[in-house]
């Protein structure tokens, strides 16, 4: 099954016997293996445009005409999910391989009729299985030759951890009363310091979720900071919240 078969097809709900809109896009998971969502264009009034998003989950079949989904239910707004999803389609991105050679752009995904699993990335003159997948990103993706496998992973960067010394204990016959002001600029120079060179940042774990003024989600607690966060964190005004909550 290829991609470009699914795509401007209808949506019809089998439970409730209605037209929902047609596929417009489709966005696969994280590591680029498996289809994941379908991006749906309906109409809730004949002058609004409404995007769908449906987990493949909630597909029952996807027929030679259309694409039929449980019920009605399955659909999510888009606009619910901003923030909690990243659109992930590799057609028409550039295609190399890791010597550096050009091999065109993808024109379109072969897929397992059973799991929707990737099987194949189509060029203009070949299909590339996905076992050669090296790496990729919104635009690019890098295939392994054919005649060797170069562990890409090995080339992961590292972050240096700010080494924290731990202060010696005095022992003293009066314990002075500790200063809240002086403590409370000790912290804000330790966030300052964090924020003004935000490279000691990368890497470290957040204690929270990070959000916009939105509500919108920048980044999930437990997660480490990458330079996409900080970025975003940036953009938003939340690189005080990245310092403030992460360790």
């Amino acid at each position: 099954m290829q991609l470009s078969e699914i795509l401007s097809k209808p949506v019809l709900s089998l439970y409730d016997g209605t037209n929902e809109g047609f596929v417009i896009n489709a966005c696969f998971n994280s590591d680029l293996k498996k289809l994941k969502y379908l991006l749906v264009s309906g109409t809730e009034q004949e002058d609004q445009e409404t995007i769908y998003i449906i987990d493949v989950n909630n597909i029952f079949k996807i027929g030679q005409d259309a694409v039929m989904i449980k019920n009605n239910a399955s659909l999510e707004l888009a606009t619910n999910l901003d923030g909690l999803y990243i659109p992930n389609n590799p057609i028409n991105s550039n295609a190399y391989t890791v010597d550096g050679i050009s091999l065109g752009s993808i024109k379109d995904i072969t897929l397992s009729e059973s799991d929707l699993t990737i099987q194949h990335f189509d060029l203009q003159d070949e299909k590339i299985p996905r076992q050669r997948l090296a790496s990729f990103s919104h635009d690019t993706i890098i295939f392994q030759p054919e005649e060797q496998n170069i562990n890409v992973k090995k080339y992961r960067p590292t972050f240096k951890k700010e080494v924290i010394t731990t202060p010696i204990t005095v022992k003293a016959l009066h314990i002075p009363k500790i200063n809240e002001d002086k403590k409370y600029k000790l912290q804000e120079s330790t966030i300052q310091r964090l924020t003004g060179n935000t490279s000691l940042l990368l890497g470290r774990k957040l204690t929270k979720h990070i959000q916009t003024q939105n509500g919108e989600l920048i980044a999930k607690k437990d997660s480490r900071i990458t330079p996409k966060v900080i970025t975003t964190a940036s953009h938003h005004q939340k690189l005080r919240e990245l310092a403030l909550y992460s360790e």
